[in-house]
């Protein structure tokens, strides 16, 4: 009796282990590295199948009002929550974060908002040629500015500091461009460049971080991890995590990598700040606080 009741439920039985695993459909920024859409593709449950669009931010999230994503991972557009909402988690996984630097030597204390267009914009109507055209600055070793930007950026700081701070406009003709690592060696030899770069220099001799001042601050502030969480810095690009909230018991497993502390050595080998460990930690309450 026992065996025949079994055969009259052995091919529904076969037919639901026969099906495919759950298929999370995903999309990553186009500037994220090969090597991470490998790890997110390893980091995807054993039953699962991670489809991995790679484009950018616009395009998912059209994708995502259309309804064809499950979660996406995108550079935030300036005021832009429209992601926001009971039907998503939105989580900071990492910053992008330019940085000025100077010369030791160099008498420059912060430098503001402003000044850093009329030093690297095309389009400022009085722009800073000279160092002593900056208050406080009157030594005669700094006769002239060199700006500098790297020309090859994966880390986006070029761009991001064309966007925010100088609104959009090019880099003056003056600008010259420098790659990758050069740069902090020019600006270590040469007490008057002045240069944007895309991820920490902490401990390069030589070279110092200038602080930042916001239109409308009395002072800069440090692109230290608090002030950059915090928004002080006045310049920081969230990278985020937006995922589908009816989607997050399918794939825990995968998202709480992607927010946990194995994703950090991947942000700091590519020059991004990772978020914070309590924000981490807040993350995945929240992940977890979801999926109980």
């Amino acid at each position: 009796m026992f065996f025949r009741i079994i055969s009259l439920f052995l091919p529904a039985l076969l037919a639901y282990a026969s099906l495919p695993g759950q298929t999370l459909r995903w999309s990553a920024t186009d500037f994220l590295s090969d090597e991470m859409v490998e790890v997110l593709s390893e980091w995807a449950p054993e039953d699962s199948t991670l489809t991995l669009q790679r484009q950018g931010s616009l395009l998912s999230h059209q994708a995502w009002e259309a309804g064809e994503l499950d979660a996406m991972v995108i550079f935030r557009r300036e005021g832009n929550d429209d992601t926001d909402g009971e039907e998503a988690l939105v989580f900071t996984l990492a910053y992008v974060v330019p940085r000025v630097i100077v010369n030791s030597e160099n008498a420059l204390e912060e430098v503001s908002v402003e000044l850093l267009n009329r030093i690297f914009g095309s389009a400022s109507a009085n722009p800073v040629v000279r160092w002593d055209q900056i208050s406080g600055i009157e030594d005669d070793r700094l006769r002239g500015i060199q700006p500098l930007a790297q020309s090859v950026n994966e880390h986006l700081a070029a761009e991001l500091f064309r966007q925010r701070i100088l609104g959009g406009d090019s880099f003056r003709a003056n600008v010259q461009r420098v790659e990758g690592e050069a740069i902090v060696e020019t600006v270590r030899g040469n007490a008057e460049a002045i240069a944007v770069v895309g991820k920490d220099i902490g401990g390069v001799s030589g070279v110092r971080v200038l602080p930042v001042r916001a239109p409308g601050e009395d002072f800069g502030f440090a692109p230290s991890p608090e002030n950059v969480h915090v928004g002080d810095y006045p310049f920081a690009l969230p990278l985020q995590l937006v995922v589908r909230r009816e989607a997050v018991s399918d794939q825990s497993e995968l998202l709480e990598k992607v927010l946990g502390d194995e994703a950090v050595t991947y942000w700091r080998a590519h020059g991004w700040e990772e978020a914070p460990r309590t924000e981490r930690a807040r993350n995945l309450r929240r992940l977890a606080e979801v999926d109980g």
